[in-house]
């Protein structure tokens, strides 16, 4: 048996592309985030966008995508992967889709009473964030990868804090830079996990909270001829650690955070970033069936409670209208037979060299989030909010409790909740799907 050398300076390059394309909805668009906001959007306080890096080594091409707003839904997902294939050739489970999670940006999923979706802009939107993975695909260049991570808390755990126990989860700011044989650097993706919610429901104009700021410092410093790029850890319990919900301390938070991706581009470290590989499995999400009697007697709660809270207007009136609008609808789901049994959510990995980046489509935990890190040796990016959003995934230590986030968020999201295995499944589906790319 004879040895066959490899010369590995006959291997093929990295390429990467980049592109940023305007993604702002039309004035008087409704927002979506907050059940308490009064509709529609006012005006337009700074832009938002779809961002793009296309990477591609040995004819496999990957791309990632992060947009300024609360979430994709699942058609939208399936709409713009059919689109930037057929304009790129990239296949459709070779694109990841992000969303920042921004509380102010428009509506394009269903949430109960936090905004109607504007259809015709949601065509246009789709069609714009295929357009900025072709975009990116058109500029591919040589590039190298470089890699950091330095611990950075500017989050709080909003769930312990409302006295919920739940055991702590280390803070880390994650970059990762691209370089081209001109330019360095081509390219910065940011990783930080944190709800944004520093503008809240008394903002009546489109943002990109504090993820646009920050991106924005680290494209000015370069004279915006570098795409910076954010990505959204496991942040369903993070919240901004600020005193206040201004535009002030919106500035501020996204400038600290920019300005630390800054200072930590420079201990960026070279990664192998060949091979590229992905891996993408649909996985189904038990959920509870309440009876037609437990419904009924909530409808009759929620009716109590609204006549008792006629005519006003402050959290408890409204969420207890939503409630009573979702036991009336739920009621006639489960009468009718017409209910699913599962839940289906899509888990995604990319791998860059030893790196793996794996978006999950809901509002992950961050103790999930660490669980499903733990399971690799090399770097690991959970990112939340991505290929759509089944809504909470909390660990399942919480689910026998009036926890907001397991007891009532669903019913915004959807008309039932998950099943306390959930949690667990999530994570081992994902370490399975990390796995499957070593």
């Amino acid at each position: 048996m004879s040895l066959r050398l490899i010369d590995l300076s006959r291997l093929p390059d990295l390429r990467a592309g980049t592109a940023k394309i305007n993604i702002t909805p039309p004035g008087g668009t409704e927002l979506s985030g907050y059940v308490l906001r009064e509709q529609p959007s006012l005006g337009i306080h700074d832009p938002l966008y779809a961002r793009a890096i296309v990477l591609e080594h040995d004819g496999h091409k990957i791309a990632l995508v992060s947009c300024d707003l609360l979430t994709l839904g699942d058609d939208s997902v399936r709409v713009i992967r059919t689109i930037a294939s057929q304009q790129t050739g990239i296949p459709p489970s070779n694109i990841m889709l992000s969303c920042t999670h921004t509380h102010s940006g428009p509506a394009t999923i269903f949430l109960r009473q936090c905004g109607s979706v504007n259809k015709k802009w949601l065509i246009e939107l789709q069609r714009r964030i295929a357009r900025a993975v072709s975009e990116a695909t058109k500029q591919l260049t040589t590039a190298s990868c470089a890699i950091a991570r330095t611990p950075l808390v500017l989050s709080v755990d909003r769930c312990a804090q409302r006295g919920f126990d739940l055991p702590s989860t280390d803070a880390y700011l994650d970059i990762l830079k691209l370089s081209s044989r001109g330019k360095d650097p081509l390219a910065v993706l940011v990783h930080y996990a944190c709800h944004p919610v520093v503008l809240d429901h008394t903002n009546r104009h489109v943002s990109a909270d504090f993820p646009g700021v920050a991106m924005q410092r680290i494209e000015q410093e370069f004279d915006n001829q570098v795409l910076a790029m954010f990505l959204n850890g496991a942040c369903g319990n993070l919240n901004p650690a600020v005193s206040a919900r201004t535009w002030e301390a919106c500035e501020q938070f996204g400038h600290t955070l920019g300005s630390a991706a800054l200072e930590l581009l420079e201990s960026a470290e070279p990664l192998t970033c060949v091979p590229l590989r992905t891996f993408s499995e649909i996985i189904e999400l038990a959920i509870v069936v309440p009876s037609v009697e437990e419904l009924q007697a909530l409808e009759r709660e929620y009716v109590s409670r609204s006549y008792e809270l006629a005519g006003s207007h402050d959290r408890q009136a409204v969420f207890t209208r939503a409630f009573l609008e979702w036991a009336r609808e739920t009621l006639h789901i489960v009468e009718t037979r017409s209910h699913p049994y599962n839940i289906p959510m899509e888990i995604q990995v990319v791998g860059i060299g030893d790196m793996r980046i794996i978006g999950i489509g809901g509002e992950l935990f961050s103790q999930l989030g660490e669980e499903i890190a733990a399971g690799h040796s090399g770097p690991v990016w959970v990112c939340g909010c991505t290929n759509g959003n089944v809504g909470y995934l909390p660990p399942s230590t919480l689910f026998s409790t009036r926890c907001y986030e397991v007891a009532d968020a669903y019913k915004f999201y959807g008309n039932f909740r998950f099943t306390p295995e959930v949690p667990d499944m999530v994570v081992e589906s994902a370490s399975h799907a990390i796995q499957s790319l070593a």
